[in-house]
C-alpha cells in the first residue's frame, strides 16, 4: 500500500503539459493506471472505456471540476465491472460527475490534502439551476447498482446545484461510505524528480467544514493592491480611428505563429502589428518584454503592465471591472491552479470569479471552468498549462 501511495503522489504532481485528458500508464511496482484529469464531455467515457479493456486490474486517479453527469456514471460502471480501486490524491479535487466515478472504485482511496465533493444532479432554464429529478432518480438507480445504501444516496443528490457538499471523513463514516485515507505523511517516500507542492502555502479547509465558502470576518478588510507607476511609451493614440488602445488589459488567444517576439516597448509591438498584413491586435507584456501579435482578438482581460491594441473592426467584450493600474492583477487564458482550493463556487461567470478573487483579501488566485465552476486558493501556485481553464493571481 505504502508504494501505490507513493506512486500516486508522484503521478499527481507531477506537472502536466496537457489540457484535461484521459490517459493509461504504469507506475512504480508495475501498478497499471488510468488518469482521468479535467471537465468531463460527452465521448469522454468512450475514451475511458477504450483503455479500460486493456487492463486487468489497475487504479484510476481522478481530478476534475465535474462536468456531464451521464458521462460520470459510465466511467463508473466501467470501473466497477473491471474491479478498478479509485483515487484522489494529492492537493487536487473530484466535484459532481467525478465524485460519482470515485464512488466505484474498490478500494476508493483519498488524501489528506484531496476533496470529493457533490450536488444534485440540474438542468439550466432561463440561466437558473433547476433540481432535476429524473437526472436525480438516474444517480440513485446508479448508486444501488453499485451497492450503496439510501444513506449514501441521499448525500449524494441532497446539497443544492448552486453548492457544493465536501465529504468529510466524520460524514463518510455516518453514511457507512468506506474510504481508505491516504496519510500526508506518505509523501515522504515519493520519487525524487517528483517535486511535491509548496504546501506551506496553501490553506486547506477543516475536514468538518459543511460549506464551501469561508466566511469573511467583519474586521477583515477586502483590500486591492496597488501597482507601482508605470512608464511605457504608448502608441500614437491620435494617429487613426482605425486602432483602439487598452492599458492593464490582455487580449488572451489568436496569437499568429512564432510568438511572442521581442520588443522594448509597446510603440515597437504596435508597429510591428500594423506592419503585419495578418495582425489585427497585439498585446505587450512590459515586465517580460514580450510582443504577441494576433489575427484577432474578442476578450480583454485584467493583467497588469500589459498593454493591448486592437483595429476597430475587431469587438471587444471586456471582462469583470476595469481596475488599471490600481490591482495587481492577472487574469489569464491557458493554466490552472492546483493548490489547494478554499471556496468552490457554481453557476459563476468569469467576470464573477475575478472580481470576487481581486476583492477578497484571502484569494491569492483563482481558476474558472467552462462549466461555470469558479474556484479560490489561497496560494498561486504550483499551476499546470490547461487550454480550456482561465485563472488569475495577485500580483505581489
Amino acid at each position: 500500500m505504502r508504494t501505490l501511495i507513493c506512486f500516486m503522489f508522484f503521478l499527481m504532481t507531477a506537472s502536466s503539459a496537457d489540457a484535461a485528458s484521459i490517459w493509461k500508464g504504469t507506475g512504480q511496482g508495475g501498478i497499471a493506471f488510468i488518469a482521468v484529469e479535467g471537465e468531463l464531455f460527452e465521448g469522454d467515457e468512450k475514451t475511458f472505456n477504450n483503455l479500460a479493456i486493456t487492463m486487468e486490474k489497475g487504479v484510476v486517479l481522478l481530478n476534475g471540476p465535474g462536468g456531464r453527469a451521464d458521462v460520470g456514471m459510465s466511467i463508473g460502471r466501467t470501473i466497477s465491472i473491471k474491479g478498478f480501486a479509485t483515487g484522489v490524491v494529492g492537493q487536487t479535487l473530484c466535484a459532481s460527475s467525478c465524485g460519482l466515478a470515485w464512488l466505484a472504485g474498490r478500494p476508493r482511496m483519498l488524501s489528506a490534502e484531496a476533496r470529493v465533493g457533490f450536488h444534485a444532479i440540474y438542468t439550466v432554464e432561463n440561466g437558473a439551476n433547476n433540481v432535476s429529478s429524473d437526472g436525480n432518480a438516474l444517480v440513485g438507480s446508479y448508486l444501488r447498482d453499485l451497492g450503496f445504501s439510501d444513506n449514501v444516496i441521499r448525500y449524494a443528490t441532497f446539497t443544492s446545484p448552486n453548492a457544493i457538499k465536501w465529504l468529510s471523513k466524520d460524514e463518510a463514516a455516518s453514511i457507512g461510505l468506506e474510504v481508505s485515507y491516504l496519510p500526508s505523511a506518505a509523501v515522504s517516500d515519493a520519487p525524487a524528480k517528483a517535486e511535491p507542492p509548496n504546501t506551506a502555502e496553501v490553506s486547506v479547509p477543516d475536514a468538518s467544514e459543511p460549506a464551501i465558502a469561508l466566511p469573511i470576518p467583519a474586521e477583515a478588510p477586502r483590500t486591492m493592491l496597488v501597482a507601482p507607476a508605470v512608464t511605457v511609451e504608448p502608441p500614437p493614440r491620435s494617429q487613426s480611428d482605425e486602432w483602439k488602445f487598452a492599458d492593464n488589459l490582455d487580449l488572451p488567444g489568436f496569437d499568429l505563429p512564432r510568438m511572442p517576439i521581442k520588443a522594448k516597448t509597446a510603440l515597437a509591438c504596435y508597429k510591428a502589428c500594423n506592419e503585419a498584413t495578418s495582425c489585427t491586435a497585439y498585446t505587450f507584456n512590459a515586465d517580460a518584454k514580450a510582443c504577441f501579435l494576433k489575427r484577432g482578438a474578442s476578450q480583454a482581460l485584467q493583467f497588469t503592465r500589459a498593454f493591448s491594441g486592437y483595429k476597430a473592426s475587431n469587438i471587444i467584450y471586456r471582462v469583470g471591472r476595469e481596475y488599471g493600474a490600481d490591482v495587481r492583477f492577472r487574469t489569464n487564458l491557458g493554466t490552472e491552479i492546483m493548490a489547494m482550493p478554499y471556496s468552490t463556487y457554481i453557476n459563476k461567470t468569469l467576470a464573477w470569479c475575478q472580481d470576487e478573487c481581486v476583492d477578497d483579501f484571502q484569494c491569492r488566485a483563482f481558476s474558472y471552468f467552462r462549466n461555470g465552476i469558479c474556484v479560490k486558493f489561497t496560494a498561486s501556485k504550483p499551476v499546470r498549462m490547461n487550454s480550456e481553464v482561465y485563472s488569475g493571481i495577485k500580483m505581489d
